[in-house]
């Protein structure tokens, strides 16, 4: 495709480059090329393999199959394409569509990567010292750490939060940028859109550009309108110019470009599909509110060319030391003092727009708002607006899905039409008849039975009256009504049945789609797990549908990304509202795709959670955190951390209980000693007071006995005591009534205090 116009123009200098007749020359190679040869094949491809996509395919061709003349046809068919291939195809892009994806947004500044080593150094300072550091703030009353910072329990975690989940707030605050810029462009419609593209043309593309108001917008180019340069990579990240053709209205070519002459919009107007000869050109259309030709569309090459300009700056130092740098158009014939010429060779983007079918350029020069990278090494590089991807991509052809599709679907639909054709010509079973045998036939009645009155016994009872000799008395054999065989048709038909179930399977190995993904009937016998092995080997043979969806999203995602900052930085208004100059000034931004768990994950994490909860190896809180982790490589490792703290914690409150249960035991023997010492106490107290009383007792026996022994002496001698006597029983009646005043008024007080509770229990049941 490259000729000696494109190599001049690399090869020219950037004056040149910026003339009109330099893009004039390349808008009508890209033009000729458009119109024959590879792109005129291509979208004759494209347009067949939409049309077998949607049910649509032709169907004159199987009139030819079938000996067939349209203007005398003998048989009643329906030529109406059947639709085999939407349900497969629906059924491929209801399966990506379900596929989820957010933008991440990682600084990679040397400023941002400091910081994060920074917050991990603290992190880790906090983990190894930070009980330290507690208890001489507890010694000090002075706070040396911040509250509710991170601390990780091990190095483990540690790595795990620093490497998956820590974000700055300036990753975040640019995550959700982008994610609006995705939003306010609908987004969600585009990624169906370019998934049909990808499946019924193998080819998708998208285009990020900045609008007059600032807002960045995105949209889905039809592949039929790509024109593209040779490329050896599927992303065409070696392609040279990259465009498309578009159909634009005179009053928008007005309104995007005023300073085109009314005239000359009146000579491009005549290219128009809707060109009418009897509109002829009147003077006062330049100043004319409505033109009879502004809604006429012609169509516009709108392409861009990457080359390689020389970059001309001058450095100069000014009177108070500061460095300036300026550029220039061209190289200066001279340098002044204190000057330094810099030249220095970057990719540029060219951009042009052409009407096609005549000398007309409405726009060409240096591409504005270029999307050139932020890495300091990669800043001589520049990106199309363009984001292409190809896939299978072989000299600029590869095989769609429809293509994949076409050979089994011709096979099913001419099977089809036999089928009808068999269905018409079919007849109903009929019957034999030999008249001669059932002719002039007596029923005994007066009156002879006609052939067809026979058959009408036939059809109502299955009797039949016939006569078994002629008329010459030859008997004759067989029967006179036998039934007409019609069971030839009947075969046709099932083995027509059976070749269009052979190509079902067929075009199902074909594009990897099996009956299980389908949704078709299975034998029920099979297991649950069999079907989603198969589901799952049904995904993998298209997954390369997604994967080039994905390096679209990825293109264009790092494109929004770069424009946005400098949307943003350079004073842009229409995201001041979500992100401030000031938060991401000076950040390099690295944006990548991350793709959300798809069901059979969620089930596999869903599973490992109700695993681990049914063995005790993790707790409901655990469980709730890994379903809230939409990370599947996250999630995975928060459940491993969570199962080893809940070992970790399984094991210390093992070892405290055992603990506990030693002291326990501990005190338990003390206690029992000490209870064994003061029942042995109790029980010597209570034998001493047993001895005590019992010697009492004896002393009491013994004086009652010594007294009444001095009075029955007495008595019987009839002398009185002596003195000493006289003593000693009076002073032994003195005992004994003091002892019986003292139990006496012992009982009285008890007595008194039970009158007392009674009294009170009655003064509370009142109260009460």
């Amino acid at each position: 495709m490259e000729n000696k116009n494109i190599l001049n123009f690399h090869l020219s200098n950037s004056k040149l480059k910026k003339d009109d007749k330099e893009g004039l020359k390349i808008s009508r190679f890209i033009e000729k090329a458009f119109n024959s040869g590879y792109f005129n094949n291509r979208n004759k491809k494209f347009e067949k393999n939409r049309m077998f996509s949607r049910g649509r395919q032709p169907m004159s061709e199987f009139l030819d199959l079938m000996n067939v003349d349209g203007k005398e046809a003998f048989v009643n068919l329906d030529m109406k394409a059947p639709a085999i291939a939407p349900k497969f195809i629906q059924v491929i892009l209801g399966g990506r569509l379900k596929m989820k994806e957010i933008t991440k947004a990682t600084a990679i500044d040397p400023i941002s990567v400091e910081r994060k080593k920074y917050d991990k150094d603290e992190a880790e300072f906090r983990m190894n010292f930070g009980d330290q550091v507690r208890q001489i703030e507890e010694q000090s009353g002075v706070k040396l750490m911040a509250e509710g910072k991170f601390t990780p329990e091990d190095y483990e975690e540690l790595e795990l939060f620093f490497g998956l989940e820590y974000q700055l707030p300036e990753e975040i605050l640019f995550e959700k940028g982008i994610d609006y810029v995705n939003y306010a462009n609908g987004w969600e419609v585009i990624k169906r859109k370019i998934i049909e593209d990808l499946i019924e043309t193998g080819v998708a593309a998208t285009k990020v550009s900045v609008a007059p108001n600032g807002k960045i917008n995105i949209r889905r180019v039809i592949p039929e309108n790509l024109i593209y340069s040779f490329s050896e990579y599927d992303d065409f990240r070696d392609v040279s110019f990259i465009g498309e053709v578009i159909s634009m209205k005179i009053i928008d070519i007005r309104n995007n470009y005023p300073s085109l002459d009314e005239k000359k919009l009146f000579e491009i107007s005549k290219k128009a599909k809707q060109f009418n000869q009897s509109v002829k050109w009147d003077e006062r259309y330049r100043f004319s509110i409505d033109r009879p030709y502004d809604d006429w569309t012609v169509d516009v090459i709108d392409f861009e060319i990457k080359t390689i300009d020389t970059m001309i700056y001058q450095a100069k130092t000014n009177k108070f030391g500061n460095l300036i740098v300026e550029k220039k158009e061209r190289e200066p014939q001279r340098l002044g003092d204190n000057k330094e010429l810099i030249k220095k060779d970057m990719f540029v983007i060219y951009r042009g727009v052409y009407v096609m079918g005549t000398d007309t350029m409405l726009e060409w020069g240096v591409a504005k708002n270029m999307i050139k990278p932020s890495v300091a090494k990669e800043i001589a590089d520049v990106y199309f607006s363009y984001s292409l991807y190809m896939y299978e991509n072989l000299d600029l052809l590869n095989m769609a899905i429809p293509e994949r599709m076409e050979t089994s679907i011709r096979q099913m639909t001419l099977a089809h039409l036999k089928i009808q054709q068999l269905v018409a010509k079919l007849r109903p079973s009929g019957l034999i008849i030999d008249i001669d045998s059932l002719s002039d036939i007596s029923l005994g009645q007066g009156k002879n039975v006609s052939p067809l009155e026979i058959q009408k016994i036939y059809d109502q009872t299955g009797n039949i009256y016939y006569r078994r000799r002629t008329e010459d008395g030859d008997q004759m054999n067989g029967l006179p009504i036998s039934e007409a065989p019609n069971s030839s048709s009947i075969g046709q038909l099932q083995e027509l049945i059976t070749v269009y179930n052979h190509y079902l399977e067929r075009l199902r190995d074909e594009i990897g789609v099996n009956e299980y993904r389908e949704g078709a009937t299975v034998n029920p016998k099979i297991g649950l797990g069999v079907q989603q092995q198969q589901i799952a080997a049904s995904n993998n043979a298209t997954d390369f549908l997604y994967d080039a969806y994905l390096s679209i999203y990825q293109q264009t995602a790092t494109k929004i990304a770069l424009l946005l900052y400098d949307s943003v930085i350079y004073g842009g208004q229409q995201y001041k509202e979500y992100l401030n100059p000031k938060d991401i000034e000076g950040r390099v931004f690295d944006v990548k795709i991350e793709v959300l768990p798809d069901d059979k994950e969620k089930q596999f994490i869903e599973a490992m959670i109700q695993t681990a909860l049914s063995a005790g190896m993790i707790e409901f809180e655990d469980a709730f955190r890994v379903r809230s982790i939409k990370n599947t490589k996250l999630a995975q490792m928060y459940l491993s951390k969570a199962k080893k703290r809940k070992q970790k914690d399984d094991m210390e409150k093992a070892q405290m209980n055992s603990q506990m249960n030693a002291q326990s035991q501990q005190q338990s023997i003390a206690a029992k000693a000490q209870a064994d010492m003061q029942i042995e106490s109790m029980q010597g107290q209570a034998k001493l007071a047993v001895v005590q009383t019992e010697m009492k007792m004896k002393q009491d026996l013994s004086e009652q006995q010594f007294v009444q022994d001095i009075l029955m002496k007495s008595f019987e001698i009839g002398k009185p005591l002596t003195p000493e006597m006289q003593n000693i029983v009076m002073a032994y009646m003195q005992k004994k009534q003091m002892e019986q005043q003292a139990e006496e008024e012992q009982q009285m007080q008890i007595q008194m205090q039970q009158q007392e509770q009674a009294a009170q229990q009655e003064e509370q049941m009142m109260q009460q």
